[in-house]
């Protein structure tokens, strides 16, 4: 049986089976579709958050045309494994003939050192006396937007596109 670790409590680590965290996620997503139910009246703010996080995600360079769809094919395993953490060294350094894995392999090692820069950061801020816990929820809330770019940049490989990811993609630590 899976195990998912879901995230770290100041006093332990939670582990879920599959089942557990996907009775865990409905539940998050009904009471987001309730606490947007409660707040219609705040539409026209919810509708500017959601235009802004639109042009976010819109306002992404698409490099697909330099890579042809046989190269997008052949590469797709090693460019999913690209946003797995540090796994994504595996094809940074193995796949150096495939031009669409090296390009998702440079943003899935960007994104994971920019990961381990905020999480550093966050982990010693978090260890403040009377502010730790306000840094332990924000690196709760960081790390699931790394989850939520790692799972964009896998359905770009998927659809055989080559995006930058939204808020890092233009941030190059290795080019």
């Amino acid at each position: 049986m899976y195990k998912i670790i879901v995230f770290r409590e100041k006093y332990g680590i939670i582990i879920l089976n599959f089942k557990e965290f996907q009775v865990m996620l409905s539940i998050i997503i009904n009471l987001g579709g309730i606490f947007m139910e409660e707040n219609e009246v705040k539409n026209e703010q919810n509708e500017s958050f959601v235009d802004q996080v639109k042009n976010v995600m819109e306002d992404v360079e698409d490099n697909s045309s330099s890579f042809g769809k046989d190269e997008a094919e052949k590469g797709k395993v090693m460019g999913i494994l690209s946003y797995i953490g540090i796994l994504s060294l595996i094809p940074f350094f193995a796949e150096k003939e495939n031009k669409y894995v090296v390009y998702h392999a440079k943003q899935g090692v960007n994104l994971f050192i920019i990961q381990v820069i905020v999480g550093l950061v966050l982990g010693i801020l978090g260890k403040l006396p009377l502010v730790g816990g306000i840094f332990g929820l924000i690196s709760s809330i960081i790390g699931l937007l790394f989850l939520i770019l790692s799972i964009i940049g896998i359905v770009n490989v998927c659809k055989g596109k080559a995006k930058e990811l939204p808020l890092v993609g233009k941030i190059k630590i290795v080019k």
